[in-house]
């Protein structure tokens, strides 16, 4: 049998949590993709020993669903911005005599 990495470990164990963790920051549509998010970030840059593996993926779903935040956050103002910019367009094209 093989021996299994930390972040498979902890993340067997506490896979569930982490995952009700994430649906509960993002909501139940966006939480699997942040989680997912949260473990690779986690693979590719863990370097060293962790001591407390599990706080370091709470932590790590946690900077991924602020991540998710900022990148909702910017979408909806550029959405939000082009909406206000037809209508405007719209209403200054009605105007012209």
């Amino acid at each position: 049998m093989t021996q299994m990495d930390p972040v498979g470990e902890c993340y067997q164990e506490h896979g569930v949590a982490l995952s009700r963790f994430a649906t509960a920051l993002v909501g139940p549509t966006d939480g699997h993709d942040v989680l997912a998010e949260a473990l690779a970030s986690v693979l590719a840059t863990r370097s060293g020993r962790v001591r407390d593996m599990r706080a370091y993926l709470y932590r790590a779903v946690h900077r991924a669903a602020l991540k998710h935040w900022r990148t909702e956050r910017r979408r909806i103002g550029r959405e939000r911005s082009l909406w206000t910019d037809r209508k405007s367009i719209r209403l200054n094209s009605s105007h012209t005599d």
